[in-house]
């Protein structure tokens, strides 16, 4: 046999072994395929979950929680000027609870479908948001108690016979305010010095307040005892 006929053959073989190569690999590109439907029907299936689950919360919750008296206890707090027009403490509220629905939803959908760089970055504002709306949950309640608070200390019988109701009515709910979002951040996981050095700068003017205004009475009083006797 010819160098030429070996030559031949070779190249013969050499093209078989390249065509079952080019399909082993066409096989597995569309078993791949195959295999990547099912993920990419849970994906579409959990996002109009998701959808529909975000527009219930954006929807109807505001109405519940309208009904529960939830945002007229909000209005009477500090936080109830903070929204104006038609914008209300609640319709905020819900509106985020219904972006972290789809923000789950997102997370979901990127983790079926092997998208691990996207999953890792939602993933981190996934698992932080829980904390952030519990922390702010927390002192937005300790909000509306201060503001009862203040009012009934403004408004009891002790305050008005010491003549004052205004200033210890602020105090109480300064105090209560404060207890409340110093917990809030302890929620989310604030250094307990930076919540010592907060308590003190909100503190100390409140009561320096307090004092002041303490002072202010017991000078009239005395100018009051002052003019009696004279």
């Amino acid at each position: 046999m010819s160098v030429t006929s070996l030559e031949t053959m070779s190249g013969v073989v050499l093209q078989l072994q390249d065509g079952e190569s080019l399909k082993e690999g066409l096989g597995q590109f569309i078993q791949s395929i195959l295999n990547y439907f099912p993920n990419l029907g849970y994906a579409v299936l959990v996002g109009i979950v998701g959808l529909l689950i975000g527009h219930l919360v954006k929807s109807h919750v505001d109405d519940w929680l309208v009904e529960l008296g939830v945002q007229g206890a909000l209005e009477s707090t500090a936080i109830g000027g903070l929204f104006g027009g038609d914008r209300s403490v609640v319709g905020v509220g819900t509106t985020l609870a219904a972006w972290f629905v789809y923000l789950v939803t997102l997370y979901l959908i990127a983790g079926l479908l092997g998208v691990s760089e996207v999953q890792n970055v939602l993933g981190g504002f996934v698992f932080f948001l829980p904390e952030l709306l519990a922390g702010v949950a927390v002192a937005v309640v300790g909000l509306v108690v201060a503001s009862h608070v203040g009012s009934v200390v403004s408004e009891s019988e002790t305050a008005s016979q010491l003549g004052l109701p205004n200033v210890l009515g602020e105090l109480a709910s300064a105090v209560v305010a404060v207890f409340g979002v110093v917990i809030g951040l302890q929620i989310l996981g604030v250094d307990s010095l930076l919540l010592a050095v907060a308590l003190v700068l909100v503190g100390l003017p409140v009561v320096l307040a307090a004092g002041l205004g303490g002072k202010s009475y017991v000078a009239d009083r005395l100018d009051d005892v002052d003019s009696v006797e004279h």
